[in-house]
């Protein structure tokens, strides 16, 4: 077992936690295989070993679920979800409902990775699914609780506002720990008044109704917050509004963004709104990003900021997936400079998986097919490692201390027959 003194030590707070009467001894002797679980989890994902003995009940869900059977995607989780709260009038029940699911579904994919039966990399399409469910889910139940006082803008849509993903999650490649990052978009006239008690026109009703859904996702109760959200990559950042009209997101980007933002928006996803304001966002983003640009400015502008990160964030291993040479980051970029570049004339281009991306620059006949699966395969590779390092050990691996087990699991993870070929190909890939 990986750390055994730890996880002795997460077990032990683990059974603190544990309601009165359950007899968790017995249940382990009438589940054997459910010890194996435990000790994975107590031994190499101190964040999962945090979140149960935070909340034991989600020890429930091992109990109750074939917690290894692969989940629905977005429109089925939220299906799921959507059950759960029909049957719930409260608003903070129903906060707390959602909580309480999300977290039992991230766990559940958590699970799945330790055990090996889901590499990070399609766990980081699924834990997306479960934020997908969750914005979509509780958009509805937020705006139905903020009409109460407020009303609706006549002709405004339900619901008012779409929520834009960028960042990991726009890419859908979230990590077990992963923060959203978010963008609220309406597209009402302004001067238009909501209909309630406290009527407010259109900006004031946009910008406060973000905030209650903001508070839904990030505030901390009894059942704990269901996620950081980071808004600073919306048009003119934390000192821009909430929401924001799209006529001014369009105009921002074409006139007044940064090279950087337009990097940022490759990874932009619509993942909850009215199908009208959805679409007209898409079409935007499309159109901004198949706009032509001269290519040594581009370059210019992308080499300058990676200097600036890179002097930002110093590696002094390999192991630091994102920021080393060669690692995440410089993938990410490589596929972000050359959609921005071709998208112009193919595009097809646009994806905002790295990976994905890397696919669709081979078939365009930007990159050859031998440069298209190795940059594809090495986006993969980092994109699991780093998945797998922040489920268990974070920042802090250490490959002469690190446990064998570990270091096994991540040799498997990295597609290599052992550790010392793992760090072998790394060496290739940097």
């Amino acid at each position: 077992m990986p750390q055994p003194d730890q996880a002795f030590r997460r077990f032990d707070r683990f059974l603190e936690a544990l309601p009165a009467g359950v007899q968790i001894f017995s249940l382990f002797h009438a589940n054997p295989a459910l010890i194996e679980v435990m000790a994975e989890i107590l031994g190499m994902a101190p964040s999962l070993a945090s979140q149960l003995g935070r909340e034991p009940a989600l020890f429930e869900g091992v109990l109750t679920h074939d917690v290894m059977r692969p989940l629905p995607d977005a429109d089925g989780l939220a299906s799921e979800l959507n059950s759960h709260l029909a049957v719930v009038e409260d608003y903070e029940v129903a906060l707390d409902t959602a909580r309480r699911w999300t977290g039992d579904r991230r766990f559940q994919v958590g699970v799945q990775i330790i055990q090996a039966h889901l590499d990070a990399d399609h766990a980081g399409e699924t834990f997306s699914d479960i934020a997908d469910a969750t914005i979509r889910s509780l958009l509805p139940v937020v705006e139905n609780e903020f009409a109460v006082r407020h009303g609706r803008i006549p002709d405004a849509g339900s619901p008012a506002i779409a929520v834009l993903a960028l960042g990991k999650y726009g890419g859908r490649e979230l990590t077990h720990g992963s923060d959203l990052d978010l963008v609220f978009v309406y597209d009402t006239p302004l001067d238009r008044e909501s209909d309630g008690a406290k009527p407010l026109m259109t900006s004031a009703y946009n910008i406060r109704l973000s905030q209650r859904l903001l508070a839904a996702l990030s505030a901390k109760t009894a059942e704990g917050a269901l996620y950081e959200i980071d808004m600073r990559l919306r048009p003119t950042g934390n000192k821009g509004p909430l929401a924001i009209g799209l006529d001014t997101f369009e105009h921002y980007y074409t006139h007044d963004a940064w090279i950087f933002e337009h990097m940022a928006l490759t990874r932009g996803r619509v993942v909850a709104g009215p199908p009208g304001l959805s679409a007209r966002i898409d079409e935007t983003v499309r159109s901004i990003l198949t706009t032509q640009r001269d290519p040594e400015e581009l370059l210019a502008a992308v080499r300058a900021m990676r200097e600036r990160t890179a002097k930002q964030h110093r590696s002094s291993s390999p192991w630091e997936v994102k920021h080393w040479r060669g690692g995440l980051l410089d993938l990410e970029f490589i596929a972000q400079y050359l959609q921005l570049r071709e998208a112009h004339r193919h595009p097809a281009v646009l994806d905002g998986n790295p990976a994905e991306a890397f696919r669709r620059l081979g078939a365009a006949g930007v990159l050859d097919d031998e440069e298209a699966r190795f940059l594809a395969a090495a986006t993969r590779i980092w994109r699991n490692l780093q998945g797998l390092l922040r489920l268990t050990v974070g920042r802090d691996f250490d490959p002469e201390t690190a446990p064998e087990a570990l270091k096994r699991r991540l040799a498997r993870t990295g597609r290599a027959v052992d550790f010392p070929s793992l760090e072998r190909n790394i060496e290739k890939m940097s």
